[in-house]
């Protein structure tokens, strides 16, 4: 006999299961487990799929799913086949918790830790929120010793080298994260932007996803598919079009922009006369700071205000543009020893060793609040 394909309502399909297991059950007694399969009596098709919410009373065709492979899905969906790495530029946390807490804060020995309050507070606040398993912080050694020095003298020169008691609370701060089990980098040559931008290459080149901790504008260089821009003391978070939105141009652009208008931050010249509006009316016309200059003669026609100066300012400052341009790059080969994702792993801290830290940095009062986030974060591991 032909076999008969019932589709069923969706209201009553537990009613025809129950019968159609009495019904196998029967003829299982009658027959034998292959008489039924040979009869081929009935096939019951039961497809599982959602009822539509424009059509009332649709009909339904349910697909009982397999065991093995719901199993398969449900894994598949708790964990990503990606891991998600928290890369912080760590300096300007610690420089806002020395100059926001009073320098009256001292540890057991007498020095002066308001930094290390600060940012030990910052750290574990952080981590209570955002509950990182790969994360990394990264310092500036030195303001003086980078290859940008080497290749223009002023580069940060406005800025004036951290007074030696604050020197010491950098040095405590690094051995804070490291307790924690952080991974931590610094280097004489290369600049936490440097750092953190080889990094984010390395780990998205592995397919995983960054979060890059910074409110520095020169990071959204950084930002793209699987990166994104986190400025924590604001609690804004910025991917491709919040890039966009915040300073005019793209991500891959933000070079091209630093060059046009320069960074008084970090004394990057730039083209003198040329601000952020006019950088970003030319980068939307010609797209790169290359097309810029290869298109000189078409600037002079732009709609915008005084351009035949803009022409004229392009022409002056071309070597400082492309001077600039070279300093505002985040390095992104910098040697460094990470050890691959497993190196950017959180570890377990020892706790003795960590207490005695704490007690030892004037962070005795922290030690409840450290305890009790480790052994929540065991809990639901």
């Amino acid at each position: 006999r032909k076999c008969r394909t019932v589709t069923i309502n969706r209201s009553s399909h537990i009613f025809l299961m129950i019968a159609w297991q009495f019904l196998t059950c029967w003829c299982l007694q009658q027959s034998g487990c292959w008489c039924l399969q040979q009869s081929g009596c009935i096939n019951m098709v039961i497809a599982e799929r959602a009822v539509s919410r424009r059509t009332s009373g649709a009909r339904a065709t349910i697909r009982k799913a397999s065991p093995k492979a719901s199993g398969r899905a449900l894994q598949n969906s708790a964990k990503p086949s990606y891991q998600v790495v928290h890369l912080i530029d760590a300096l300007p946390y610690v420089f806002r918790a020395y100059f926001a807490l009073p320098d009256s804060i001292k540890d057991p020995e007498g020095r002066q830790s308001n930094a290390v309050v600060g940012f030990a507070n910052f750290v574990l606040k952080y981590i209570a929120e955002e509950k990182p398993t790969h994360i990394a912080l990264c310092f500036d050694r030195s303001l003086t010793t980078s290859f940008r020095n080497d290749i223009y003298p002023d580069y940060k020169s406005n800025r004036a080298l951290p007074p030696a008691e604050l020197k010491g609370q950098i040095a405590r701060c690094k051995k804070f994260v490291e307790a924690l089990g952080i991974a931590c980098f610094d280097d004489k040559r290369y600049e936490a932007d440097d750092l953190i931008a080889t990094l984010v290459t390395s780990v998205t080149a592995a397919g995983h996803k960054c979060i890059v901790v910074s409110n520095d504008k020169d990071m959204c260089q950084l930002v793209g598919p699987q990166v994104v821009m986190y400025d924590f003391a604001k609690g804004e978070r910025y991917n491709e079009a919040g890039v966009v939105k915040k300073l005019g141009v793209k991500p891959a652009q933000v070079v091209d922009l630093l060059a046009l208008m320069g960074d008084a931050v970090d004394c990057i010249p730039g083209v003198r006369g040329i601000g952020s509006k006019t950088a970003v009316h030319l980068l939307k016309k010609f797209k790169s700071l290359d097309a810029v200059y290869a298109n000189l003669d078409k600037v002079n026609k732009m709609s915008i205000r005084g351009a035949p100066g803009i022409q004229e300012k392009l022409v002056l400052d071309k070597d400082k543009a492309f001077l600039s341009r070279k300093l505002a790059t985040a390095m992104r080969r910098v040697p460094l020893k990470m050890g691959g994702l497993k190196g950017l792993k959180r570890g377990s801290p020892v706790m003795t060793r960590l207490h005695r830290l704490l007690d030892n940095y004037g962070l005795s009062r922290l030690r409840d609040r450290v305890t009790a986030l480790l052994e929540h974060e065991s809990h639901c591991r």
